[in-house]
């Protein structure tokens, strides 16, 4: 379903025709350094720069002949399999400009100044092979950690000549890399190399005039870009920028700075209804305001916020409170317990990689704490190499939702005016961005831009869906429907699901129609199925990871699926101690020697040893 990834390997070809493009502008203007030598018409530098003039406008028109004939047939794959949403076809063409024609353009000056101030001399072409080898494959494929590992918004930034693009270049709900500031970095780089190309002809000219007019036009060009580069530095798709992905890792690293064992001292307190107001700042982020009831039976608690969220203040009572971030929660002080009380938190969500927040997209998921809960955990597993979410949800309570949407969105709540949303339950979901809805057996099924209309393989996925629901059901008691709403998105390629009365959040994660790999559509729906509703801890202890894949397996053999998955404790590793790994291995090979109705008894078992580990 990955559609537009099939433009990810267009990085190589185009930077083999950059330099195709520009040893050619080299050799069609080397020979001007020795020709005005010897003829100097007072006309001279005006000639030159018509000529180059020239070169270029015919480079621009083949440069975007070619890249449009070679748009044609990708156009008609994507139309051919059910792509008709037109903002697809938009950021399509506004991404083709942006890594394809400007980078062609880039190359051609570049060889034209090269061709201007070395001339024949063989250096020149030594040194515009050595610029290309070193700011294009060799910038791409070896030097790409100076790039992308810090980030498009610093200023090494511009010595990165294009096209600027990761090996992914669409993400789900972001759409494809296309962001306005890597187009006018481009520009910016585009802008310079004009400048040079004017002082290097204002060189040849006869009449002191020529030259000012020449020297004051590149200057002026020059400063235009040096007052604009800010904006071009302003990097608003922080989902491409891989500088974040070692921050994710650094922060949920094993010897994580605050210890649960800590917190659940701190979370003897009920939250008894929340009601959320935020507000569209204007440099890509959200103001927003918490207001609780809240029931405590200890004077100091703690509070999950997602880490990058910025708490400005907090209020008890209407009176400031003292509070410490420490990680993904925060400690307070001077609750009154025994009653009920007010508490306000005030903060920002910022921008993020994994979780966007710009003026086209809006990533907030309910699994996430992306308002203050109560939470006993990080958000995400300790240790594990990629944000892997660790979901607890033991209160459920009324919400209400003040919020004024830019544009279309999703949310599990209801609308009961045009910014007020209310509901009830344990967490908020709310979108925006590339995505499509369709309505399908009365289910609301919201999908990417870029998937096909689920008509085709909605059914096959909703019986497999309720299949599993039977079996919980009849084998653990855990009763489960299809909500209205089916959000089937995975902007982080996730794989797993969270299910409530309102929607289902279903992260399958896989480049297939969802209708041919089931398997996946199992593994990542069981463990929303069993854990979603459970208030005990249980899906937070060692051996769950492992659990889920050994009930995902079981189902898929239940069900008669293909190529079933057998778990494996090597995606393990790094969220568990040995000790912990040795616990699931062992689960994992007593659960494989058994038949497969043992194997229910067993994993019956083993949920029930999960269900008693420890109660909230």
């Amino acid at each position: 379903m990955q559609y537009p990834e099939v433009l990810s390997g267009m990085i190589i070809p185009i930077q083999a025709v950059m330099l195709l493009v520009s040893v050619y502008m080299y050799r069609q203007t080397s020979e001007q350094e020795q020709y005005r030598r010897h003829i100097t018409f007072p006309n001279m530098m005006w000639i030159q720069f018509q000529r180059i003039f020239a070169l270029l406008i015919t480079h621009t028109l083949f440069s975007i002949l070619f890249i449009v004939i070679g748009l044609i047939p990708v156009i008609l794959y994507f139309w051919t399999n059910g792509i008709y949403t037109t903002h697809f076809y938009q950021q399509l063409m506004i991404h083709s400009i942006m890594f394809y024609l400007l980078p062609l353009l880039i190359a051609a000056v570049w060889g034209i100044n090269a061709g201007l101030f070395f001339g024949k001399m063989r250096i020149g072409i030594v040194i515009l092979f050595m610029c290309w080898v070193l700011l294009g494959p060799l910038n791409t494929e070896f030097f790409d950690d100076f790039f992308f590992g810090q980030g498009f918004n610093e200023l090494r930034s511009f010595f990165f000549i294009g096209p600027l693009q990761p090996e992914v270049v669409y993400y789900e709900l972001t759409g494809y890399l296309s962001d306005l500031s890597l187009l006018w970095k481009n520009v910016v780089i585009l802008f310079v190399h004009f400048a040079v190309t004017l002082l290097i002809i204002s060189s040849w000219g006869i009449r002191t005039s020529q030259k000012v007019r020449m020297v004051l036009t590149a200057v002026v060009i020059l400063v235009f870009c040096i007052i604009t580069s800010p904006f071009a530095l302003k990097n608003g798709q922080l989902v491409f920028d891989r500088s974040f992905d070692m921050e994710t890792k650094n922060h949920y690293s094993k010897n994580y700075q605050f210890d649960s064992s800590q917190v659940k001292p701190m979370l003897d307190y009920d939250i008894e209804k929340v009601d959320i107001e935020l507000e569209n700042g204007s440099q890509d982020l959200i103001r927003a305001r918490a207001n609780y009831v809240i029931h405590s039976n200890t004077n100091r608690i703690a509070l999950s916020l997602y880490h990058l969220y910025e708490v400005t203040d907090i209020l008890i009572q209407d009176e400031p409170v003292s509070y410490q971030r420490e990680g993904d929660f925060i400690l307070l002080e001077g609750v009154h317990s025994g009653e009920s009380v007010t508490m306000t938190v005030e903060y920002v969500i910022h921008n993020s990689n994994r979780f966007p927040i710009t003026d086209q997209v809006t990533y907030l998921p309910a699994w996430l704490n992306w308002y203050p809960m109560k939470q006993s955990n990080p958000n995400s597993r300790v240790g594990a190499e990629n944000f892997d979410p660790l979901i607890e949800r033991f209160d459920r309570m009324p919400i209400s939702l003040n919020y004024k949407p830019e544009q279309k969105f999703v949310t599990n709540l209801t609308m009961v005016e045009d910014t007020e949303f209310e509901g009830y339950g344990a967490g908020v979901t709310l979108i925006e961005g590339t995505f499509v809805t369709y309505q399908q057996d009365g289910k609301e099924i919201v999908v990417d831009q870029s998937w096909t209309s689920p008509v085709s393989y909605w059914p096959e996925v909703q019986e497999t869906i309720s299949s599993v629901n039977d079996i919980t059901e009849k084998e653990f008691g855990i009763a489960n429907r299809i909500p209205d709403i089916v959000i089937l998105v995975s902007p982080n390629h996730e794989k797993f699901g969270y299910l409530d009365k309102q929607h289902l959040l279903l992260h399958v994660g896989s480049t297939l129609r969802l209708d041919h790999d089931l398997v996946e559509v199992v593994r990542a729906y069981v463990p929303a199925a069993i854990w979603s509703k459970n208030k005990s801890s249980g899906q937070n202890q060692p051996t769950q990871t492992a659990f889920d894949d050994a009930l995902s397996f079981w189902m898929t053999v239940e069900l008669g699926l293909p190529s079933p998955q057998e778990p494996d404790v090597f995606f393990m590793r790094d969220t568990l101690t040995n000790d912990e790994l040795s616990a699931s291995k062992k689960k994992i090979e007593d659960f494989m020697i058994r038949s497969h109705d043992d194997q229910l008894v067993y994993l019956k078992q083993w949920y029930q040893d999960l269900e008693k580990s420890v109660e909230m």
